[in-house]
């Protein structure tokens, strides 16, 4: 964040944080995106997504095929 960039990418970014610290990085993912930046997060916390997210696109989950 420090360069400024137009898109911020996220993997996992609450992967080993306490509430106190998602929320932190949750404020901070709101503030970025409300200086018209664009803010991708790639996670499974829905906690974070509910508390931060605009938008979401969910991937299905489809049963594995098995060849035989």
């Amino acid at each position: 964040m420090i360069k400024n960039p137009d898109i911020l990418i996220l993997d996992e970014p609450t992967s080993g944080l306490d509430g106190m610290n998602m929320k932190t990085m949750s404020k901070m993912m709101k503030e970025f995106a409300g200086q018209g930046k664009c803010v991708l997060v790639i996670t499974h916390d829905l906690e974070l997504i509910a508390e931060a997210c605009s938008y979401q696109i969910r991937l299905p989950l489809e049963a594995p095929t098995v060849y035989k």
